[in-house]
């Protein structure tokens, strides 16, 4: 129904750009019919080299630099970049100043839009609940955030919820200091526990 429609409008636009991108690319690129088999081999062959440095760089170097907010902005502002310069060489003079306008338009949106809300993204989509107005609530969108970082496989968060703090792994809670600490100190007597030697030495924990 009414969510199906929104998700078309949400998908529906990028997805039909994103398609476009490949045959534009190519045409521009090619210019003419002479050699296309060629060319076609070229750009196919560049695409596939920065799909493959973009994913190595994007998760090796953008993420732990930079994070997943910046590393979207600037991946947005380098997409704009080599979308008007392919677009300023195949327009016509007349439309290059209409260009230029929506890209800084879209440029300065990419830049100045309001920073995400990161409490609420690591809240843990898996933990929202209905509320009784209808709207939709997390468990855990509480406390204050004192360390969020960006890594290749997952996204670190430690929340201060007053009188204690806990560790959260993509939205899930890891580790805490009540709670579960039993358990988590258990967990680091174990080696200890199964060492068949006996040591005069002291574990501290």
């Amino acid at each position: 129904g009414i969510a199906a429609f929104l998700v078309f409008l949400v998908v529906f636009p990028l997805a039909f750009l994103f398609g476009a991108m490949t045959p534009l690319s190519i045409k521009i690129y090619a210019g003419s019919q002479e050699n296309i088999g060629d060319t076609v081999g070229r750009a196919y062959a560049s695409n596939t080299l920065g799909a493959i440095l973009g994913s190595l760089s994007g998760g090796f170097l953008v993420l732990p630099s930079f994070g997943i907010e910046a590393g979207i902005r600037g991946s947005a502002l380098l997409t704009l970049f080599l979308c008007a310069f392919c677009a300023w060489r195949s327009l016509k003079r007349d439309l290059r100043w209409i260009l230029l306008l929506a890209g800084l338009l879209f440029a300065g949106s990419a830049v100045l839009s309001p920073s995400w809300n990161k409490n609420s993204l690591t809240s843990g989509v898996f933990r929202a609940v209905r509320a009784p107005d209808g709207t939709i609530r997390f468990v855990l969108d509480k406390g204050d955030l004192v360390f969020y970082r960006d890594g290749v496989a997952s996204t670190i968060t430690v929340r201060d919820l007053g009188n204690r703090f806990s560790l959260f792994n993509n939205g899930k809670v890891d580790a805490s200091s009540h709670g579960d600490r039993g358990t988590q100190i258990l967990l680091g007597a174990l080696p200890a526990f199964l060492q068949k030697q006996t040591h005069q030495k002291a574990l501290v924990i």
